[in-house]
């Protein structure tokens, strides 16, 4: 069966963007993992803690990137994969971080990542991966509502 990891860098610094975003990927990960199961994906989310990384730049916490090697989608970021930008804000916990992530969707900025803009990136690694398959997950369609194919 197909991989789809979904990473989400994180710090151990209270940040309510890191958490937030983490709390969405947490719950879409259960939610999507039975209805990408029926279409030949397992989902997983990683977690990558950059508090002890020796070579990080604080422009990576809060990314999520997704990938799917068993079908030559590499580590991605969300934003190209959506294609939106990326720009860095006032980060509202203060601290060491002083700047968070924002993706930028039609002039809005988004430093919690929502779920509408982290289920188009999955949906867009499953559907390019399932056109490599021939359109379909593979599985016989019978009984089957998943793909279409």
């Amino acid at each position: 069966m197909n991989r789809i990891i979904v990473r989400h860098y994180c710090t151990e610094q209270k940040c309510p963007p890191v958490e937030q975003t983490l709390e969405t990927l947490q719950r879409l990960v259960a939610e999507m993992e039975p209805k990408l199961k029926n279409i030949g994906f397992n989902i997983e989310l990683e977690l990558l803690n950059l508090s002890n990384a020796k070579e990080t730049s604080h422009q990576d916490i809060n990314k999520v990137t997704i990938s799917c090697k068993e079908m030559d989608f590499d580590e991605t970021p969300l934003e190209e994969i959506i294609g939106v930008p990326v720009h860095m804000e006032p980060c509202p916990c203060g601290g060491d971080l002083n700047e968070c992530r924002a993706l930028i969707v039609e002039g809005k900025s988004f430093q919690a990542l929502p779920p509408g803009l982290i289920l188009d990136g999955i949906l867009r690694v499953a559907f390019s991966a399932l056109d490599q398959l021939g359109g379909t997950c593979g599985h016989s369609c019978d009984g089957c509502g998943g793909c279409g194919g």
